[in-house]
């Protein structure tokens, strides 16, 4: 711009400021006018600038930070489908919150098959080369987790799936079988925890699986569960122990009748690392569960569902295996023992069950009333902190 160009608009210039000096050296009225005129000119701006400052400490957090609080509201605000879909609605919120969403793999890695195949697709491609859990968080209406499933095989055509540090697969009748993913899903190293309903297991019950000798003995967390009137039989079952033989990482253990009830157990099992043991069985059936146990003694949380269909030698049996009364042992008497109901919603009703519930010293205070207040004992988080536990379901 030229010399001559600039004081031309300086002179431009020079009248309006003029003016405005002049009314505020002027008169009151003429100085108040000025100033009710310009307050006027701000209002519509003051929506913005209040909403800018409420969003300002949001903006500011670490990015770090700001993952983390997504991670956990993950818990609290569970994605489901349609319009319900929870934390996932954070990526909606304003441009910086989803690109941080978007590019943090972490909140990607916990994919429910529940949500339909395009989110179960886009939680893998953004969790990036992170572990994935493998899951059904809810209960869904037959068939929609296994069209999730064909969609996936679909898509890994040709290409490696993703490592898997979790499946959970606690619900029956999700229109798939185990056999419909491929076998690097279930014998990588990677695999850690593992929830699995009988009913994934029936198409094989008359023929021996392969599947209990793929599973990698690193295995941390094992939970079989299944209907109390469906029971797989013993040809499924037979790789069933020597897999659990050779699990000697494995630290908690859930299994309920319907793999128990006809799993041979001829020899020791071992299993020297299991500290959490949940059983919902005839008392004779978790009696021989726990005798071929190595060191029951070691568990740290022991829950038993027994149902009606229970003796009072097996149940003291048990006991003592899990708790020895030698004076030269050095675990810790139980301290405080329970007495309760809580209702059981089975099949055929919702009934009470009459709860026995003990805990060491050591054991968090507190912990029994939750698990009553929970209502339900096998596989409830609180019961991890619950030393030994009996459950008796009325007739």
């Amino acid at each position: 711009m030229s010399m001559l160009g600039s004081k031309q608009i300086i002179a431009r210039q020079r009248p309006y400021n003029d003016s405005l000096l002049t009314a505020s050296d002027g008169p009151d009225d003429l100085r108040t006018a000025v100033l009710v005129e310009l307050d006027e000119a701000v209002k519509p701006v003051n929506p913005f600038l209040a909403a800018s400052d409420m969003r300002a400490p949001v903006l500011k957090l670490p990015t770090e930070l700001f993952i983390y609080i997504v991670f956990i509201l993950q818990d609290i605000w569970k994605a489901k489908r349609g319009d319900a879909l929870g934390w996932l609605n954070m990526t909606f919120v304003c441009p910086y919150w989803r690109t941080t969403a978007l590019e943090a793999a972490l909140l990607w890695t916990n994919v429910d098959l529940y949500l339909g195949a395009q989110w179960a697709i886009a939680f893998l491609d953004r969790a990036k080369h992170m572990p994935v859990s493998l899951t059904i968080l809810t209960e869904a209406e037959q068939g929609e987790p296994g069209d999730t499933v064909t969609a996936l095989i679909a898509h890994y055509t040709g290409r490696s799936w993703p490592s898997l540090c979790a499946i959970s697969f606690r619900w029956e009748l999700q229109g798939f079988r185990i056999s419909e993913l491929p076998t690097s899903v279930y014998s990588s190293t990677s695999l850690q925890s593992l929830a699995l309903h009988n009913n994934h297991l029936y198409e094989n019950d008359d023929q021996k699986l392969d599947f209990w000798d793929m599973l990698p003995s690193t295995l941390l967390e094992l939970e079989l569960v299944g209907s109390l009137y469906e029971t797989l039989g013993p040809v499924a079952l037979e790789g069933l122990t020597p897999f659990l033989a050779r699990s000697s990482n494995l630290k908690a253990f859930t299994i309920s009748t319907a793999y128990l009830e006809n799993l041979s157990i001829s020899s020791p099992i071992g299993l020297p690392a299991l500290r959490y043991l949940s059983i919902m069985a005839t008392s004779d059936d978790c009696l021989r569960l726990v005798e071929a146990i190595d060191h029951p003694d070691d568990i740290l949380t022991f829950a038993l569902q027994t149902g009606s269909d229970f003796e009072v030698p097996e149940l003291e049996a048990i006991f003592r295996y899990t708790h020895p009364s030698s004076t030269t042992t050095s675990k810790e008497r139980y301290s405080t023992i329970a007495f309760g109901q809580m209702l059981d919603n089975c099949e055929c009703g919702s009934k009470y069950k009459k709860t026995i519930a003990a805990c060491r010293a050591s054991d968090p205070t507190g912990v029994i009333q939750e698990v009553f207040e929970e209502g339900s004992m096998l596989g409830s988080p609180q019961a991890r902190d619950i030393t030994a536990a009996d459950s008796l379901r009325r007739r």
